[in-house]
């Protein structure tokens, strides 16, 4: 926009002899007088000579513009026709808000921008914005729907050429906020592909395109996609544990469902379906609407975990030994350099977690430990040592050769998400 200093009878004597409807005329002013429908603005412009007068008659008279010139092309003649066409394709679809985006012939706007050019453009609002505002309101009348801004469910774009109006529909994703426990070990927390066929079926895969026939993802998100109609999700987990590590405490995650038709979900009767059908393999509790900020904010931030660990060791330690292990790693800063079963994936870097505190308990020739530690802590490294790539470690401080033989996840340390900030 190229803005002039601004002279309101100036202005006013240009655009009259540009032969704009009354709406196109008081666009260019939407800013000095707001509060009032540019056609309301135009036909009081075209009344009135200086701005006191036209804020006056604004007040006093009860105004009805006219629409359509070679300047707007008879668009906003269309907008009726826009709001139908949004009205019909929602129709079996569940939404509590909306955003409108507009195109309009690059015409048009080149139009506009001339006239900007000659008459100025402090106080104008563009063919663009004006749409937009006009249809989001017609819209919002229609279905008692809001406009939002930031973060739509759905956002309807309207394309308008010289015959028509266009519409593409985008329906943004849905976010179901939930915590899982996992019962069984050999279960992965998402799909796993085969590392070979990518999914595609392959000989190494037995041609399922999968390295395991379940996971945790697949046990939970059929009957959240299937409720709400979506076409595909994404699962996202606060962290993850390993395959054969148990998930006894409640890990947070959320669900991302793609181009959702129903929001208005029974999250109890969800829970309880999806439970039954994981045959106590996986268990749910506290769904509940998220949303794209809380997602991102469980998968970024950093919550301590309680571990409970069977360790069986190459010679039985003696209780003294016990209590001076406790004694040593009770927060007691860990060194770790990625370990070796996971360095083909990930940087090989020095790592320092905190050992927040110990328990440990014998059982029979080993011992059971309950640690809890920072988030990112290797927790089997953290008992063989890993080759000294770990230290200290249980099996270094005893002086004895010590396995992880389970490995559990008994408490999640959550970490509560700022609503306020959503």
């Amino acid at each position: 926009m190229i803005f002039k200093e601004f002279d309101f009878k100036e202005a006013r004597k240009k655009l009259l002899g540009k032969k704009l409807c009354d709406r196109c005329l008081g666009r260019q002013f939407t800013q000095l007088f707001q509060g009032h429908e540019n056609a309301v603005i135009g036909k009081a412009i075209r009344e009135k000579e200086t701005e006191k007068q036209v804020e006056k008659l604004l007040e006093e008279k009860d105004l009805k513009g006219t629409e359509g010139c070679k300047y707007c092309d008879k668009l906003f003649q269309k907008e009726d026709e826009a709001v139908e066409k949004a009205i019909d394709v929602t129709e079996n679809i569940e939404f509590h808000n909306f955003l409108v985006g507009v195109r309009v012939p690059k015409k048009i706007e080149n139009k506009e921008e001339k006239l900007w050019e000659e008459a100025g453009a402090n106080h104008c609002e563009p063919i663009k914005k004006d749409l937009k505002r006009n249809i989001g309101k017609k819209i919002a009348e229609k279905t008692g729907k809001e406009a939002e801004f930031k973060r739509p469910e759905i956002v309807f774009l309207f394309k308008f050429t010289e015959d028509e109006v266009k519409l593409d529909l985008n329906i943004n994703s849905m976010f179901i906020y939930g915590e899982y426990q996992k019962n069984v070990r050999d279960l992965p927390q998402t799909k796993w592909y085969c590392r070979k066929c990518h999914g595609k079926g392959c000989d190494y895969c037995n041609y399922k395109g999968k390295m395991y026939e379940e996971s945790v993802e697949e046990l939970i998100a059929p009957e959240i996609v299937k409720a709400s109609g979506g076409e595909e999700e994404k699962f996202h987990g606060a962290g993850r544990e390993d395959i054969d590590t148990k998930q006894l405490g409640w890990r947070p995650f959320t669900i991302e469902v793609m181009e959702p038709i129903r929001r208005d979900l029974d999250f109890q009767e969800l829970a309880e379906e999806t439970n039954k059908k994981a045959e106590n393999k996986v268990k749910v509790r506290k769904l509940r609407p998220s949303s794209k900020k809380e997602m991102q904010f469980l998968k970024k931030v950093k919550m301590d975990k309680t571990y409970r660990i069977k360790i069986d060791c190459e010679k039985e330690p003696e209780k003294e030994q016990l209590r001076e292990l406790e004694k040593k790693l009770d927060h007691r800063t860990l060194s770790q350099k990625t370990p070796t079963r996971v360095a083909h994936r990930r940087a090989d870097k020095v790592r320092k977690r905190e050992v927040r505190h110990v328990e440990c308990k014998k059982d029979g020739k080993g011992f059971t430990m309950e640690v809890k530690t920072e988030s990112g802590t290797y927790i089997k490294e953290l008992v063989t040592g890993n080759e000294e790539r770990t230290h200290p470690s249980v099996s270094g401080i005893l002086g004895i050769k010590c396995t992880p033989e389970q490995l559990d996840v008994i408490k999640v340390h959550k970490r509560k998400f700022n609503a306020g900030n959503n």
